[in-house]
C-alpha cells in the first residue's frame, strides 16, 4: 500500500529540510525520500523546486503572522506585546531547534534574495507586514510613554528586526541561545523609558 502525505504535510516536511540545509542544498529526491515517495510523485505537488521553496517560506511566514495577530489580541502592554512575541520564538529555538536551522526568512534573504527578484519580493512583502503591526505597538508605547518619542516607529520596527535577524545569525555561529537572550534582555530592554531613582 503507498503511503499518502497531504499538501500541508509535504509543505511542512519540505520547510523542515530547507531550513536545516538551505535552499541550494536541499534535494528534491531526499525530500521524497524522507516523505516516503519516490521522486516522481513529487510533481503531485510542486511543479518544480522553486515553488517548493516559495510554498515552505508561505507557510513559516503565515504562521509568523498568525502568531502575531494572537499576540496582538493578548491583554498586555504594547512593549510587552513585542517581548512576548519574541519570547516565544527565543523558546522555540532554545528546546525544539536546539539553535540550529535559524530563520527560513534570514537564510532565504542571504541565500537567495539579491539573485532572485520572485524572493526578495516575497521577503521585503512579509518583513514590511511584520513591521507595520510592530510599528503600531511602537506607536501606542510612545503615547504611554514606555517609548522614546524621538524614535520614528516605522524605522524602529526595522531595527528591531534587523536586530533579531543578526541575533539568530550569531545563534547559528555558536549553537547556543544566549545571542537571542541578549536581544530579549538587553537590546528590547534598552527600547522602554525607564525613570531612574534620585
Amino acid at each position: 500500500m503507498k503511503r499518502k502525505i497531504s499538501q500541508e504535510g509535504m509543505v511542512e516536511l519540505a520547510f523542515g529540510q530547507l531550513l536545516m540545509h538551505g535552499y541550494h542544498k536541499t534535494n528534491v529526491r531526499e525530500v521524497m525520500q524522507a516523505a516516503g515517495l519516490n521522486k516522481g510523485s513529487f510533481a503531485n505537488y510542486f511543479p518544480n523546486k522553486e515553488q517548493m521553496a516559495v510554498s515552505a517560506l508561505e507557510h513559516f511566514t503565515s504562521r509568523l503572522l498568525a502568531w502575531q495577530q494572537t499576540v496582538d489580541r493578548m491583554d498586555l502592554a504594547p512593549m510587552d506585546k513585542v517581548r512576548h512575541y519574541f519570547a516565544a520564538l527565543i523558546e522555540h529555538f532554545d528546546t525544539e531547534l536546539h539553535c540550529q536551522g535559524g530563520c527560513l526568512v534570514g537564510n532565504f534573504s542571504s541565500e537567495l534574495a539579491d539573485t532572485h527578484t520572485g524572493f526578495q519580493t516575497l521577503l521585503d512583502t512579509f518583513l514590511v507586514t511584520l513591521n507595520t503591526q510592530f510599528a503600531t505597538w511602537i506607536a501606542e508605547a510612545q503615547q504611554q510613554g514606555d517609548v522614546a518619542a524621538h524614535w520614528d516607529p516605522a524605522m524602529l520596527a526595522e531595527l528591531i528586526m534587523m536586530t533579531w535577524e543578526g541575533a539568530v545569525l550569531r545563534m547559528k555561529s555558536t549553537g547556543k541561545i544566549w545571542p537571542l537572550q541578549v536581544f530579549r534582555d538587553t537590546f528590547l530592554q534598552s527600547l522602554t523609558t525607564t525613570t531612574e531613582s534620585p
